[in-house]
């Protein structure tokens, strides 16, 4: 094994800078050995990935953040503890803490094809870390390129109950018998299975076994496939922002994380469902004050992160008609709607209402409120009001109308310009 990076515990704190478009312009030996172990050099944009997204961060907060990361050499993995201060033109870097821990069996590698390797693996963050060179050259993939997204190569196929029997081991940390799937190059169907890789007592990726190739097999939604492959890329994309925000890497909650995820991806499949297909088929009598809290924790974390409280009135059970996960796809895009338009420290309130006929939940945020002349815009597909390229499919609104109609419902909006946001979505008693 190759020799860590050399730094003395006595000479930390290690400082660096960064110029105003992320460039590592001065750096200790330490830091910089990091860098160019990541394969850049001073004057390059950050290229430890985990650093590199807290100095956005801060920037982007223009506040002082502290987080534990870990970085990596050829040979060694690094635990960091590292401040970020922005300053006019950049930031500031310092390490506060670094410490040398081996590193784990298997990591980014490619086995060799043997009978007991399996065909291929994914950690925890979805992304393929090797591949059995037969399976490699099956499914049109560089292993120069590796680690590289799963979701890059293959489209996961939901089950007849819309589930991802993948995504939903990733939550419990459990294996899986059968999980379909397309390769997107290539244009064939497989299915594999799964068992997790333990740790230390912790679940660190999934050693795949591929049961079947066989003729094309399209998704149902194959028309929207690109609706749904943006939303998964930023599902993987706050899997990362998970690992950079934790205080240490993959500490024992991360199950619970893992599962805010796996929820998101079910998420993401009833959007695409209800594209193609009315949700009121299926309607059933629901509880409306428990599908708003389930919504609730799912959007905790985002929450959480901007420090925003949700007050949810204290009511009763409130019996509706309606879909479950169709209702609950509605208020999950609403309340994290508020709670990106909402500033950071505000409160966004849920409270209900009842008639003889229906029953009603509103979201109200603090926003910038939207201004009547674009409140109707609003509700059509691929519209949005923000800044373009914040990377949202413009989709969340329209298909939340729509679902609510569906259910004989209705969602609608009172706002004002300065005066936030009130969205309200009305169902039927059962």
């Amino acid at each position: 094994m190759s020799e860590s990076i050399r730094h003395d515990p006595a000479s930390l704190p290690f400082l660096g800078r960064t110029d105003a478009e992320g460039r590592l312009v001065a750096a200790d030996a330490p830091l910089y050995a990091l860098q160019a172990a990541a394969g850049a050099k001073l004057g390059q944009p950050v290229a430890v990935p985990q650093l590199r997204a807290v100095v956005s961060e801060a920037v982007k907060r223009g506040r002082e953040l502290r987080r534990a990361i870990i970085a990596a050499d050829e040979g060694h993995d690094y635990e960091l503890r590292v401040r970020v201060v922005p300053r006019e033109g950049g930031a500031n870097i310092t390490i506060e803490d670094m410490r040398v821990r081996p590193r784990g069996e298997a990591r980014f590698t490619a086995e060799p094809d043997n009978d007991d390797a399996p065909d291929f693996t994914v950690d925890t963050r979805m992304r393929m870390t090797s591949l059995r060179p037969a399976i490699a050259r099956r499914f049109g993939v560089d292993l120069d390129a590796l680690p590289q997204p799963l979701t890059d190569q293959v489209t996961l196929i939901p089950g007849k109950d819309g589930s991802l029997p993948f995504l939903d081991a990733l939550a419990r940390g459990t294996g899986f018998e059968r999980q379909r799937a397309n390769v997107r190059s290539r244009d064939f169907a497989f299915a594999f299975s799964g068992q997790p890789v333990v740790e230390n007592g912790e679940v660190t990726g999934f050693a795949m076994t591929v049961l079947g190739q066989g003729a094309p097999e399209k998704p149902a939604e194959e028309h929207f496939d690109d609706t749904l492959r943006t939303p998964l890329t930023r599902i993987i994309a706050a899997a990362d922002q998970i690992v950079d925000r934790s205080d240490g890497p993959l500490r024992s909650d991360y199950a619970n994380y893992a599962g805010d995820i796996a929820t998101a991806g079910r998420h993401l499949l009833s959007v695409i469902r209800s594209i193609g297909k009315a949700a009121g088929d299926t309607r059933e009598e629901i509880d409306l004050l428990e599908l708003v809290r389930e919504a609730v924790s799912m959007t905790s974390a985002e929450a959480r992160d901007k420090h925003i409280e949700i007050e949810v009135e204290e009511t009763d059970a409130l019996k509706a008609a309606g879909e479950p996960r169709g209702v609950l796809q509605i208020l999950v895009n609403i309340i994290g709607n508020a709670i990106e338009h909402s500033p950071e420290g505000g409160a966004v309130a849920v409270v209900f209402d009842e008639d003889n006929r229906d029953v009603s939940v509103t979201i109200a945020d603090q926003g910038p409120g939207i201004a009547r002349a674009d409140q109707g815009r609003i509700f059509e597909a691929y519209e949005r009001l923000g800044p373009a390229g914040e990377g949202h499919a413009g989709l969340g609104l329209a298909i939340s109308r729509r679902l609510a109609r569906s259910m004989r419902g209705d969602l609608s909006l009172e706002s004002a310009l300065g005066e936030g946001a009130r969205f309200t979505l009305k169902l039927p008693r059962p």
